[in-house]
């Protein structure tokens, strides 16, 4: 309902443009009132954030409980995109999930990334591990067999060589 007050409130929504300063602070005050609600609202209190179910599994695999046995034992294979926006805590989970692994045992673990697209700092992020991984010196008890793309299907050699130049 803020909301809806918040919008007929602007003298500009309706049969007129809208200019970029009316958006924003149209958009401003409505994340202020978004904000302000969550506190009020049981149902979102009770919701796990991302960093919670991480925690939570990571709690639960330090354990050594039968549902940490079970889990171990029933996964075969981890793909994991995007590794290059991993944090230590993400390691700390695959390490535990990985525990008992070793070379021959029909299980994969297997990272895709690009060190040059780490974009998520913020969330604990960090691209040294991806490095790490690949340079096989992260997973002890894990060999890594690292490759490198050759081909691409996105764009051209001239455009890849002014992106790689500039980064």
């Amino acid at each position: 309902l803020a909301l809806v007050e918040l919008f007929n409130g602007e003298k500009h929504l309706g049969k007129k443009q809208i200019d970029n300063e009316s958006w924003l602070r149209v958009l401003f005050s409505a994340r202020r009132i978004a904000a302000s609600l969550l506190p009020k609202s049981d149902e979102l209190r009770s919701a796990l954030t991302f960093n919670d179910l991480e925690h939570l599994t990571l709690a639960l695999l330090r354990g050594g409980t039968a549902a940490a046995k079970h889990l171990r034992r029933s996964i075969k294979a981890l793909l994991v995109d995007e590794f290059q926006d991993t944090s230590q805590n993400q390691v700390h989970l695959l390490e535990k999930l990985t525990t008992g692994w070793s070379d021959g045992d029909g299980r994969t673990l297997f990272l895709v990334g690009d060190p040059m697209q780490s974009i998520y700092r913020f969330r604990k992020a960090e691209v040294s591990l991806f490095i790490e991984a690949f340079e096989g010196e992260l997973f002890e008890h894990i060999r890594l067999l690292p490759l490198q793309l050759t081909v691409n299907f996105r764009s051209t050699i001239p455009i890849v060589e002014w992106v790689n130049g500039v980064f």
